[in-house]
């Protein structure tokens, strides 16, 4: 693994409480004094903090090797004898960093890579690295960010790193749009530690993208599975067979409070197919489990059955055994029958509530059928379903008919990503 490759670069903890309080470590520049002065000056309640990120700027070229130094080294030099040690705060760190985002970023990269480049790279200079390579990286960085990663002796990342490397990582993803094929690769080759930190990053991200990858690295690190479902439950819904199958079968033996996300979670990717691990859950010995597999149900049917497995089983039937028996024949009225026979089939496709995507195909030819209200009738029916993911399903089907697609999709292209 890649993060195996750089043990023993990093020193691995916190900046012990005694370092944080000495003195600058080396000579100061021209450009550190007047980096420093404006960052003590950001203390002030009455500094804002445009003017400073707009003073550390000007000071040009010369200074993007003292910013670097200071955001590596965590601490904002003295000026005057009189002047006590200072540690970077995250507001200055934040400073630092916006003012650098507007300096060349070949001579930004050039003086970070300087930084990393020593050996063993301290803790500070890690965290502060991550940071910068979060604005100014390019994807293929994003391995370099997690094998930088401070980890405890159990592995984990510290929480110093959680609360910097999460935020650095989202910025980049969300930035640089070829990031998400490196988080993919990068997955395969890090350690559960830094995997745990892209995991919230990706969640983060509110993308459809990162549905895959969550599913990818709960199955490359069975004990993050808990915290790739807590992020799947804030994803955009979407229909994802593999993944809620998986979901199914993790909630088979799956832990009190990580079944209760499951429940939660499944409906998001599934169709209907899944649902029987819902009504199973309903026997949970944990109230909290049977409380989250009702809700669940509710949600997906529209029913406010009593918490019975017995009751649930058999909706769960009828749906089925309507796919099963009406789908094909209305379907066929939809496309070629009388135009009563068609408004009525329409009616009946609105109260389905799972296999709505096999539904959702079946309505495509009523949008091209000229007698009145059928066509509008079908594009009722369509955003009734609440596909999530309709328009990425559907693709071009919905490319002749674009008022369908503009109250479907908001206006979006039906090539709408997928995950």
């Amino acid at each position: 693994m890649l993060h195996g490759l750089l043990a023993g670069v990093l020193m691995v903890g916190s900046v012990p409480a005694a370092a944080q309080t000495e003195p600058w470590p080396g000579e100061l520049s021209p450009e550190h004094r007047a980096a420093a002065v404006q960052l003590r000056q950001a203390r002030s309640q009455t500094a804002a903090p445009e003017r400073i990120v707009r003073s550390l700027t000007q000071l040009g070229t010369p200074a993007v090797p003292a910013l670097v130094e200071i955001l590596c080294v965590g601490r904002v030099p003295q000026t005057a004898e009189t002047e006590a040690p200072m540690i970077l705060s995250e507001p200055q760190t934040q400073l630092v960093l916006s003012a650098l985002r507007q300096l060349p970023r070949t001579q930004v990269r050039g003086a970070l890579d300087a930084r990393l480049s020593v050996s063993p790279v301290e803790v500070r200079t890690a965290l502060g690295g991550i940071e910068l390579l979060g604005d100014i990286g390019e994807a293929a960085d994003l391995d370099r960010m997690l094998a930088l990663v401070p980890l405890r002796e159990d592995g984990q990342a510290t929480r110093e790193a959680r609360q910097r490397v999460v935020p650095a990582i989202t910025r980049m993803i969300a930035r640089e749009p070829k990031s998400w094929d490196a988080v993919n690769s990068s997955l395969r080759r890090t350690s559960q530690g830094p995997a745990r930190l892209l995991v919230d990053a990706l969640g983060a991200s509110r993308d459809v993208r990162a549905v895959n990858v969550l599913f990818a690295c709960a199955r490359q690190f069975p004990p993050l599975a808990p915290a790739c479902v807590a992020q799947l439950r804030a994803l955009p819904q979407c229909h994802v067979p593999e993944l809620s199958a998986w979901m199914a079968g993790e909630l088979t033996f799956a832990a009190a409070e990580y079944a209760r996300m499951l429940c939660a979670a499944l409906p998001r990717y599934d169709d209907g197919a899944a649902l029987g691990a819902l009504v199973q859950a309903l026997g949970h010995e944990e109230a909290k489990v049977r409380e989250a597999a009702q809700a669940a149900l509710r949600e997906v049917s529209g029913l406010a059955l009593p918490a019975h497995a017995g009751a649930w089983q058999d909706w769960l039937d009828s749906q089925r055994t309507w796919q099963e028996t009406r789908l094909s024949a209305l379907a066929e009225a939809v496309r070629g029958g009388a135009p009563s026979e068609a408004i009525a089939a329409l009616r009946e496709f609105s109260t389905v509530r799972i296999g709505r995507r096999a539904v959702a195909e079946a309505l495509i030819p009523a949008l091209s059928r000229p007698e009145p209200g059928i066509a509008g009738l079908a594009a009722e029916v369509l955003v009734g379903l609440q596909i999530p993911d309709v328009c990425a399903q559907l693709g071009s089907a919905l490319d002749a008919h674009p008022q369908a697609r503009a109250r479907l999709c908001g206006g979006e292209s039906a090539g709408l990503r997928q995950p």
